[in-house]
């Protein structure tokens, strides 16, 4: 399980029981997940931690100088990604670092894209966010390599309950040693130490986003530290640099059971 999404669960509840009774083992990928699998009826001792898989040799440490005011943000314009309140956030960010600069990359999940190009040119931020689309894991690195600062506004959905589990492009940003500003939410905050590793706010408060992002964009020696510190966490992770070997393993054993 790789995400939460509440309603889908509870409506088939039912299905899941009987999946979960024929299952040898359901792997989550953060903690919270867990947590919940088990409130769902899943036994304990069939749940199992293992975060997403990350390429840690594509995705390796990169020497910033951090000269650019270059934000970033990747992944699916979804409900639980939230990009409409990293823009609320970049938005008061433009207003103190006019030069600043917001590139925001993935595909659309029922049409928040659109949403957020509306808001993107109510605001008149047309020429300071970027959304070159879905693209490929090299042209990620490159965009990586440029940026100064990972951003990423992740919500439990107001209606729904809905949850993310652990992002695969902030352990890719963080493997990298760039620095995160993100919410304190599910597998995020589980993978990031707030203050050392990376920078957590509440969730839905943007403003507190824009402050940090205002405020770390101006110390490049921290935001060095951060950087190195998150791709330290990332790499030292023995669940991620061990990630095929323990799935590997875990199959293959219940396979010879």
């Amino acid at each position: 399980y790789d995400a939460w999404h509440s309603n889908a669960l509870t409506e088939n509840k039912e299905s899941y029981q009987q999946l979960f009774e024929v299952a040898p083992k359901v792997f989550g990928v953060s903690k919270d997940i867990c947590q919940q699998l088990v409130k769902l009826g899943c036994s304990a001792e069939k749940v199992e931690y293992l975060p997403c898989f990350v390429d840690l040799e594509r995705f390796s440490y990169v020497v910033r100088d951090f000269s650019e005011p270059n934000f970033l943000s990747i992944g699916r314009f979804c409900a639980t990604k939230a990009p409409f309140l990293t823009i609320m956030a970049f938005r008061k960010v433009v207003d103190k670092i006019p030069n600043a600069k917001l590139t925001m990359i993935g595909g659309d999940e029922n049409g928040v894209l659109e949403t957020c190009q509306s808001l993107i040119k109510s605001l008149n931020l047309q020429d300071s966010i970027l959304i070159p689309g879905v693209l490929s894991p090299e042209e990620i690195n490159g965009y990586m390599q440029k940026a100064s600062i990972f951003v990423q506004h992740s919500v439990t959905t107001p209606i729904t309950g809905d949850k993310e589990g652990t992002p695969v492009a902030i352990m890719e940003a963080m493997a990298t040693g760039l620095p995160v500003i993100s919410t304190k939410h599910a597998g995020i905050a589980e993978m990031i130490e707030n203050g050392v590793s990376g920078i957590l706010v509440d969730e839905y408060n943007s403003e507190q986003m824009t402050q940090e992002m205002i405020a770390l964009i101006g110390d490049k020696q921290r935001m060095k530290s951060l950087g190195e510190q998150a791709s330290k966490s990332i790499h030292s992770n023995e669940l991620l640099t061990h990630h095929i070997e323990r799935l590997t393993d875990k199959i293959e054993t219940l396979i010879v059971r």
